[in-house]
């Protein structure tokens, strides 16, 4: 993590696709060790993602359900978004 950090003061504070890998995999590992999945991390990584995502789309009805949002989170909408950042992360990175 430090690295990354340094490779951020490098690159005057933007994230590099390699930093934004880091932070995912920082999130799947640490859901992996939540759940006890950890050690399927090195065996079936899909799965250990699969059950995140599925985990992160209940997260987003619990926050319907308990009305902490005007407007509720909808993951598939999310998902879109999230889609679009990571093309957009990979064309500017081609550019620098």
């Amino acid at each position: 993590m430090q690295s990354v950090n340094r490779g951020l003061a490098r690159n005057d504070g933007r994230p590099r696709n390699a930093d934004r890998s880091l932070w995912g995999e920082l999130a799947v590992v640490s859901f992996a060790r939540a759940t006890g999945l950890g050690g399927d991390l090195d065996l079936d990584p899909e799965t250990v993602l699969c059950d995140l995502l599925a985990d992160l789309m209940h997260w987003c009805d619990s926050l319907k359900a308990k009305g902490f949002r005007v407007e509720p989170v909808e993951f598939e909408s999310a998902l879109r978004r999230a889609r679009a950042h990571y093309a957009q992360e990979r064309v500017d990175e081609r550019k620098r």
